[in-house]
């Protein structure tokens, strides 16, 4: 049985869109989303990633009723979460699918690919596969675990994360 409605979702939607004022409320991903191409450079992810992070700053100066704060600032932490989980994910996946040296180290060193044995006869088969089953792969992991985000980004790129 439904909970909730499939009209008040879309009413809610609606609004949304509304207030927003982007004409567009951001639906479910599905696979397709994740099977396009990166075609923006690494630079271009940090600028929005800072951009973001602006706009929660500026909603933490915002007046809330009391009543409402709690739920507000979940809100906004959960979001802070996510904003650094898509950061994180979006400059591994780019930098790993796009330069071979990362692409080789993260396939000799992620357990999924280390497990999978092939014969020499499919070698060149499963070479011209391995960018997009890497980005598929790292497209499914969740970026917010950061002890396994951490080794991934040590192993791969050398890049060490601060203690706290």
């Amino acid at each position: 049985h439904q909970i909730i409605s499939e009209d008040f979702l879309e009413q809610i939607a609606g609004e949304l869109e509304e207030e927003s004022g982007t004409g567009e409320w951001a639906s479910i991903p599905g696979r397709e989303d994740f099977e396009l191409d990166l075609d923006y450079g690494v630079s271009d992810f940090y600028p929005r990633f800072e951009g973001s992070v602006e706009v929660v700053r500026r909603l933490l100066r915002e007046k809330i009723n009391e009543s409402e704060q709690a739920a507000f600032f979940a809100l906004l932490y959960v979001n802070a979460i996510t904003l650094l989980e898509a950061y994180l994910a979006d400059v591994f996946i780019s930098l790993v699918v796009k330069h071979l040296l990362l692409l080789r180290k993260f396939v000799e060193s992620d357990p999924i690919f280390e497990e999978q044995k092939i014969a020499t006869a499919d070698i060149f088969h499963h070479m011209d596969s391995i960018p997009s089953r890497v980005k598929n792969h790292l497209h499914v992991l969740p970026f917010h675990r950061l002890e396994k985000v951490q080794a991934m980004y040590s192993s791969v790129m050398g890049i060490k994360f601060p203690a706290s």
